[in-house]
């Protein structure tokens, strides 16, 4: 009888200590995902020249109408229309493309 109680003792004593390693494990991996989440990065903007001769304008037309189909989410005028408004899952609004009022792009 004492041999199988020291048997328990032991597998007691490494299962606790592996479930007490294990939960060490996770909260340190918890802490550094959280830690690399947040990180803040600094990003440089760059200007970008926006063209405005006509072949690029209808470059873009073209890209917009039937490559990237944006207005199938922000309006016929890019003006950035609600596509669902759900109490549980919040509003569904994606932004402004134009120059007008509630532009994402500036001017």
């Amino acid at each position: 009888m004492g041999a199988i109680k020291k048997i328990v003792k032991w597998v007691g004593i490494v299962v606790g200590s592996l479930v007490g390693l294990l939960v060490v494990a996770v909260v340190f991996l918890i802490l550094l995902g959280s830690m690399r989440v947040n990180k803040a990065y600094e990003i440089q903007l760059a200007s970008i020249p926006i063209p405005t001769d006509a072949v690029a304008i209808e470059r873009g037309r073209h890209f917009v109408e039937t490559v990237g189909l944006c207005s199938e989410c922000h309006g016929d005028q890019l003006q950035g229309d609600i596509i669902e408004e759900d109490p549980v899952f919040g509003t569904i609004a994606p932004p402004n493309l134009t120059s007008g009022a509630g532009v994402l792009l500036g001017s």
